[in-house]
């Protein structure tokens, strides 16, 4: 009996601390060279996005960014954003003539922005991009272009052209 109690008492010694209630540290996996393998290397501007018209309402573009780690998944990240908006013609990435039309600059360093912008369903960044001039249609050839400086000052960049 005595070796029982002793047995138990043990094994609520070894298996007690996995069953805290405190925060502990998660783990970081890290890849050579010291950053973490969950990091962001790319992003995307995700077909999602499009141009919003609707009957007497302002035209709006609905935004979708995703960033994506070194496997390609998709994930979150922090930086300064930056979404433009271009009206006119030319290749993809390329030359063409061009104009700016809108800039939208977003801090995802603030956690709290971060958070508020990330879409969990789509696994995006979902902005609501207003302001547009009332002569925009998906007849101008709108390309929403979006980069992304990290802290660490990276820079990644995406564009696509803009349908309804």
């Amino acid at each position: 009996m005595r070796a029982g109690v002793v047995l138990v008492l043990l094994s609520v010694g070894v298996f007690a601390p996995g069953c805290s209630s405190g925060p502990r540290p998660g783990p970081r996996v890290v890849a050579s060279g010291g950053s973490c393998v969950f990091e962001p290397v790319a992003i995307v501007v995700h077909p999602l996005s499009r141009l919003v018209m609707a009957e007497g309402k302002e035209p709006r573009i609905d935004a979708h960014i995703e960033l994506r780690d070194a496997a390609g998944d998709e994930v979150k990240g922090v930086g300064r954003l930056v979404l433009e908006l271009f009206r006119g013609s030319g290749p993809f990435m390329g030359g063409g003539s061009r104009q700016q039309v809108l800039r939208w600059e977003t801090d995802l360093s603030d956690l709290a922005e971060n958070d508020r912008s990330f879409d969990r369903v789509t696994r995006t960044y979902r902005f609501e991009l207003t302001g547009l001039p009332a002569t925009v249609d998906e007849k101008s050839g709108l390309r929403l272009r979006a980069e992304l400086t990290t802290e660490d000052g990276r820079e990644m960049t995406d564009e696509i052209g803009l349908e309804r």
